[in-house]
């Protein structure tokens, strides 16, 4: 038996963790959404009375300043652990502080986060990013490394709905792209998905039906059309990967 052979039959085991460790990332993550999905039930349903809308409002309102302390923070927190679903937390905020002083308060927390993702990863480097962001997912973005196109292409991807973009951050964060200039572009980009998300709580809260389904409709069809363009990006990598191989024969 040659050593090619030996490689063959010995590649299955490797094969077989990474599916392992797939299987229990994703299971991880089901729970992570499952749990937060519950934790928001009880606000759900008291959403849905004047009651419980009154009693949100003032609960809320007792905290005085604090309150957007504590929004902002959650915010910040968002961006910075990547895994955390960052679509509740604009949208509660669109229903309890309304649409202008939660789109400042978003804005600020994605900048600031921002912030911090890059200066993690300045300091710790590549592991800190491997927590968030797979080394597939790394080959898979390789095209931000283009230093010609580097600012339009990170405010593209993260102006794109459907795209990781908290991951992308710690992505970004990998290039030689300026600080400055990756937090001005970065959080201009999440801007209207902010938007649409923040004004869909809104609409939610004053019982706005026409408006909800309007931005329902627009976030829907904007995230199929980011789920074609990840799938094109993606296969891209896989041609590219393909035609590197073919040529190493």
């Amino acid at each position: 038996m040659n050593v090619s052979e030996d490689v063959k039959k010995a590649s299955p085991v490797p094969e077989r963790k990474g599916k392992a460790k797939i299987i229990i990332l994703a299971a991880a993550v089901l729970i992570l959404f499952a749990g937060i999905s519950l934790a928001f039930m009880p606000l759900v349903r008291a959403l849905t009375t004047e009651e419980g809308q009154q009693q949100i409002l003032e609960t809320v309102g007792s905290l005085g300043i604090f309150q957007y302390v504590i929004y902002f923070a959650l915010q910040v927190l968002q961006i910075v652990i990547a895994v955390i679903p960052g679509g509740p937390i604009p949208l509660i905020g669109g229903m309890l502080f309304g649409e202008w002083m939660t789109l400042i308060l978003s804005a600020a927390g994605c900048f600031c986060g921002t912030v911090i993702v890059y200066y993690l990863v300045q300091a710790v480097g590549k592991p800190i990013v491997n927590l968030f962001v797979s080394d597939e997912q790394l080959r898979t973005y390789k095209f931000l490394q283009n230093p010609k196109r580097l600012e339009i292409l990170i405010f593209l991807v993260f102006l794109c709905p459907g795209l990781p973009k908290d991951a992308l951050t710690y992505i970004a964060a990998l290039t030689t792209i300026r600080p400055s200039r990756l937090f001005l572009l970065t959080t201009v980009g999440r801007m209207p998905s902010l938007i649409a998300t923040i004004w869909l709580g809104g609409g939610i809260w004053e019982q706005n039906y026409t408006l909800v389904i309007i931005l329902a409709a627009v976030m829907v069809t904007a995230a199929v059309i980011g789920f074609f363009i990840k799938k094109k990006i993606e296969s891209r990598n896989t041609n590219t990967k393909k035609e590197i191989s073919e040529d190493g024969k």
